[in-house]
């Protein structure tokens, strides 16, 4: 799994020709490097089908990818961006945590957009080579809260990285863990909440947040029913205790899956986070993808602050 996830980041990095910045730009990024990200803009003029998270590609930078062993059985994939070992301040760091058994596109998607930002990006693993206990459906408690809270851990602590402004992008059943054991995001910044499984049993877990988040999801989502996550978002505090509920219309589940298929129209099951024996068909959504991307920046980057 590891390996598999290390190498589609690798194919991803260095699938697309690219492009060097001209004027002002070229002297700030310097030599390109062999990543680029696709623009969300040209995405939506593109249409749907797979070539949408391909077309219009803007210029990105990266230091180093590295596999690191974070503790307790937990692997993870660190990208830092370019600028952060030329001594020029510390950046704001990612930890990314995507529910799914494989690599699906969603954690390419969010970590190489972060990475043109000038963001690092930690993307932790919920398959069974973390603990051993993944049965297939959403991933265990113990398993997703040892990862977010080494996840965090390892993102303060390493070199060039501001431990001050730390975040966590969370979905589907790790967003829903996460919520489950409040605990165990200790001093982030802020959390990114993608359709976590908003039910009565979420609902009655949730005690007032103690950082800013995002809840989002989409209002055609089996799921993630509106109202049950408006209830969430109130018993999370509301807007009063820094909770956003954004609401992405004609969305459903895990709108962000990679388009499959050369025409972009095929289906993945996945698992819902609310009832982990329950399947859910998932057709990829590209244009919902890069709204949702625009609206988790929207709502990280001012908590960020200037990002160099």
């Amino acid at each position: 799994m590891r390996c598999e996830r290390r190498r589609r980041r690798q194919a991803d990095l260095t699938r697309f020709r690219p492009i060097a910045p001209r004027g002002r730009a070229a002297s700030r990024w310097g030599r390109p490097a062999g990543i680029v990200v696709a623009s969300g803009l040209a995405a939506l003029l593109a249409g749907p089908g797979s070539r949408a998270w391909e077309v219009r590609p803007e210029p990105a930078a990266i230091a180093r990818t590295v596999s690191v062993h974070l503790g307790e059985g937990v692997h993870g994939l660190l990208s830092l961006p370019t600028g952060v070992d030329r001594g020029k301040g510390a950046v704001p760091g990612i930890a990314l945590i995507i529910d799914a058994p494989g690599p699906d596109g969603r954690g390419s998607l969010y970590a190489l957009r972060f990475l043109s930002l000038g963001l690092a990006v930690l993307e932790t693993d919920t398959g069974n080579s973390l603990t051993g206990d993944w049965d297939g459906g959403a991933p265990r408690l113990s398993s997703v809260a040892a990862q977010n809270s080494l996840a965090l851990t390892t993102l303060r602590t390493t070199p060039g990285i501001d431990p001050a402004r730390v975040a966590i992008v969370a979905s589907g059943g790790a967003a829903r863990r996460i919520l489950l054991e409040h605990r165990y995001s200790p001093g982030a910044t802020a959390m990114v909440l993608l359709y976590p499984g908003c039910d009565d049993e979420l609902v009655a877990a949730a005690a007032r947040a103690g950082t800013p988040i995002l809840l989002l999801h989409g209002d055609a989502d089996p799921a993630n029913e509106v109202e049950a996550c408006a209830r969430l978002a109130a018993a999370l505090g509301g807007p009063e205790a820094g909770v956003t509920r954004q609401l992405m219309r004609g969305a459903s589940f895990a709108w962000d899956v990679a388009p499959i298929g050369p025409d972009g129209a095929g289906s993945v099951l996945l698992a819902d986070p609310a009832a982990p024996g329950r399947r859910l068909r998932v057709h990829p959504d590209p244009r919902a993808a890069f709204i949702g991307l625009d609206r988790i920046l929207g709502f990280l980057l001012p908590l960020f602050g200037p990002v160099r």
